[in-house]
C-alpha cells in the first residue's frame, strides 16, 4: 500500500463515502456495485495494489482473502492499513473458518450472500456512521498520542454491547461471541474501569483516564472515553479505548514528557549525517530542593509539572522534550542550527521569567545550556557534556537570585498565614541592629543579624494557618508541631548557599538561657550569640505590639518582663543591655 495513503480526519456522510472493493468473485462484485452505486464512490483494487486515494471502508470477499491471505496479514503487521477504525466488511457465500483467526480478527462485519440488499446497505452505513462518530469524538486524545495508536470502538445500549470493532477485541483479547449482548461491566475485571464506566453513564465524556489491564497475555495500558451518540434514532453510548502501552512506557510518569531511556535511544537514532545540525538543550529547575524542604514534595512535583508544561509551550511541536532525571530536562532539536536554537533558548527563559507556581505565587526559574553538533566528528555524549557544562555555568549565575526570590515568596506566604507581618520584621531588624551595635558587633555580624531577623521563623511556612492564628490554647499535638519550626527553618536555610551560615542561629532562637528551651535544650553560652540577641528583641516586640488574642503591654510592663526573665529565659548580660537601650 503506498505510503501516502492516510485516513481522513473525519467522515462526512453528506459527501459520498469512498468504499474500497477487494473482490475476486465477479457475480458478488456486480451485486455489491449495483446496491451501492450512486450513493457511494466505488474504488476497485487488488489486495497487493491499493489505489492512491483516501477511502472510508473496505469490502472484501473470502476468495480475495484466501488468495492473498499472507499479503493481507503482512500489510496489517506493517500498519499500512489505517488504524483509526477503518471498517472491513467480508462478503461470503460459504464457511469462513479456513481464513484463520489472524485474518478474521481484522473483519468488523460478515455478510453472507445471498442477503437482502437493505441489510447490506444498513451494515455498511452503520459501520461508516460509527467510524465517523469515533473519529470526531477521539480527535483530541488521538492527537496527543502517536499517529498509529489503535482505537477500539464499542457501541452500548443500556450497558449491553451492540457492536465492537476488531481493534476493541484485539486489545481485550476477546472474540465477538465473548462480548456481544453482554453487559460491559461484566467484560472488564479492573475495578477502576468499572467505577469510571458507572460514573460516566451519568457524566458523559468528562475525562479520558488511563487504566492498566491485567490478566491478559501481557499487561496493557488503555485510555478510555465514554460519550453519548444518537444512532438510527436511538440514544446509545460510544466507548472508545486506545492501547497506549507503548506511549506510557516511553513517558515520564510525573510530567508526561519522554523519559531518559527514550531520549537516549532517539539521540542514537538521530546521530546520522542527514540529521545535522543536531542541537540539544539541557535544563535544570532552580530551587527545587528549597521548595521540597519548605512546602513538601507534593509542591515540588507541581513545580516540575509546571516546568515541563512551560518547556512544551516554548519549544516546537517536532522537538523531543524529556525529563532526564530529578530536576533536569533534555530537549533534542534535530535539523536546526545555532541561530534557531538560540531563539528557542531565549523563549524558554522569557516564559519562565514571567511564570509563577499556582496560588503560592512561587517564582519559577530554570538554568539552561545548549550545544550544536555540526559534523559527525562530535559524538552525542560530547554534545550532552557541552550543553551540561554551559547549563551549570548558567546555574551558578542565576541560582542565588532564584533562591532569593523563592525565599521572598516564602516570607510573603508566611506573613499571609501568620502574625509575622512586614511591620513586625522591620521593627525586629531595627531593634536587633540597635542592640547589636550597643554590644559592639562587627559589620558582618550586624548583616547576619539583620538577615536572621528576616528568616528566623521561616520554618512556620509548613505549619497550617489555623494553628498559627489560633486565638485559644493550643492542643498538645499543635504545640508539638509549633516546636518543630526552628529545626524546619534550619533545614530550609541549609538548602541554600546564601543562608546556610545562619542555620544554627535559626535552629536556636527558641532556646532558653536555663536550658528549658527547644528544640535541643541548649544552655547558657551554648546558644549562638545572635540567637540570644534575637530572642530578646522578638519577645519585646511581641509583647508591645500584641496579638489578636492578647492585648499589648506598655513599654514599662514589657521591660519588667525582660528583667524578670533575665538569667532564666534570656542571657542576663544582653537583657541588661537591652533594658538600658530602651530606657535611654
Amino acid at each position: 500500500m503506498p505510503k501516502n495513503i492516510e485516513r481522513k480526519n473525519k467522515i462526512n456522510l453528506d459527501d459520498k463515502a469512498k468504499i474500497l472493493v477487494l473482490m475476486e468473485h465477479e457475480e458478488n462484485k456486480k451485486i455489491l456495485q449495483k446496491i451501492l452505486q450512486g450513493d457511494y464512490q466505488i474504488l476497485e483494487s487488488k489486495v497487493n495494489d491499493f489505489p492512491e486515494e483516501l477511502f472510508d471502508l473496505i469490502v472484501v470477499d473470502e476468495e480475495a482473502l484466501i488468495k492473498h491471505k499472507r499479503k493481507f496479514i503482512e500489510l496489517v503487521k506493517k500498519e499500512e492499513i489505517p488504524k483509526i477504525n477503518l471498517p472491513v466488511v467480508l462478503i461470503t457465500n460459504k464457511t469462513i473458518k479456513q481464513l484463520g483467526e489472524k485474518v478474521l480478527s481484522l473483519i468488523d462485519e460478515v455478510i453472507e450472500v445471498p442477503s437482502r440488499k437493505e441489510y447490506i446497505r444498513f451494515t455498511i452505513e452503520k459501520l461508516l456512521k460509527i467510524s465517523g462518530i469515533t473519529l470526531n469524538l477521539s480527535e483530541k486524545i488521538y492527537r496527543s498520542l502517536s499517529q498509529d495508536t489503535p482505537i477500539g470502538v464499542c457501541i452500548l445500549n443500556d450497558n449491553k454491547i451492540n457492536y465492537v470493532n476488531s481493534t476493541f477485541l484485539s486489545i481485550l483479547e476477546k472474540n465477538k461471541n465473548d462480548v456481544l449482548e453482554k453487559n460491559i461491566l461484566d467484560i472488564f475485571v479492573n475495578e477502576k474501569i468499572i467505577n469510571f464506566l458507572e460514573k460516566s453513564f451519568d457524566y458523559h465524556g468528562k475525562n479520558d483516564p488511563n487504566f492498566k489491564l491485567q490478566n491478559l497475555s501481557k499487561d496493557r495500558w488503555i485510555k478510555a472515553t465514554l460519550s453519548p451518540v444518537k444512532f438510527i434514532d436511538k440514544e446509545l453510548d460510544l466507548l472508545i479505548i486506545m492501547d497506549i502501552s507503548e506511549h506510557i512506557s516511553a513517558r515520564d510518569s510525573l510530567t508526561g514528557l519522554y523519559n531518559r531511556k527514550f531520549i537516549e535511544e532517539e539521540m542514537s537514532r538521530y546521530n546520522v549525517k542527514r540529521q545535522l545540525p543536531l542541537s540539544l538543550i539541557m535544563a535544570d529547575v532552580n530551587g527545587l530542593k528549597m521548595v521540597n524542604d519548605t512546602y513538601g514534595h507534593e509542591m515540588g512535583d507541581k513545580l516540575l509539572i509546571r516546568a515541563a508544561k512551560l518547556l512544551e509551550e516554548s519549544c516546537r511541536e517536532e522537538d523531543l522534550i524529556s525529563r532526564w532525571g530529578g530536576d533536569e530536562f533534555v530537549v533534542l532539536l534535530p535539523g536546526i542550527d545555532e541561530k534557531i536554537v538560540n531563539k528557542i533558548y531565549k523563549r524558554i527563559k522569557d516564559n519562565f521569567r514571567e511564570a509563577t507556581l499556582g496560588v503560592k505565587d512561587l517564582p519559577i526559574s530554570i538554568a539552561l545550556g545548549f550545544a550544536v553538533k555540526k559534523t559527525m566528528d562530535k559524538d552525542t555524549q560530547a554534545l550532552l557534556a557541552e550543553a551540561e557544562d554551559k547549563m551549570y555555568d548558567n546555574k551558578r549565575v542565576e541560582s542565588k537570585s532564584a533562591k532569593s526570590n523563592i525565599l521572598q515568596a516564602l516570607l510573603s506566604a508566611l506573613g499571609a498565614k501568620s502574625h509575622e507581618t512586614e511591620d513586625h520584621v522591620r521593627r525586629l531588624k531595627e531593634l536587633a541592629i540597635k542592640l547589636g551595635e550597643k554590644v559592639g558587633l562587627s559589620v558582618s555580624d550586624l548583616d547576619r543579624l539583620s538577615l536572621l531577623a528576616n528568616l528566623h521563623d521561616i520554618g512556620k511556612t509548613k505549619i497550617p494557618a489555623e494553628i498559627l492564628k489560633k486565638a485559644g490554647k493550643l492542643e498538645e499535638s499543635e504545640w508539638e508541631l509549633i516546636k518543630k519550626h526552628p529545626e524546619t527553618g534550619a533545614y530550609i536555610a541549609s538548602s541554600s548557599e546564601d543562608f546556610s551560615h545562619l542555620s544554627e542561629e535559626i535552629r536556636s532562637h527558641h532556646e532558653r538561657w536555663d536550658g528549658d528551651g527547644y528544640p535541643n535544650g541548649l544552655e547558657g553560652e551554648e546558644i549562638p550569640y545572635l540567637a540570644r540577641i534575637l530572642s530578646i528583641v522578638d519577645a519585646y516586640d511581641v509583647m508591645t505590639a500584641g496579638r489578636p488574642y492578647k492585648d499589648p503591654l506598655s513599654k514599662e510592663e514589657a521591660l519588667k518582663e525582660i528583667r524578670d526573665c533575665a538569667g532564666s529565659q534570656f542571657d542576663p548580660n544582653l537583657a541588661e543591655k537591652f533594658v538600658e537601650m530602651i530606657s535611654d
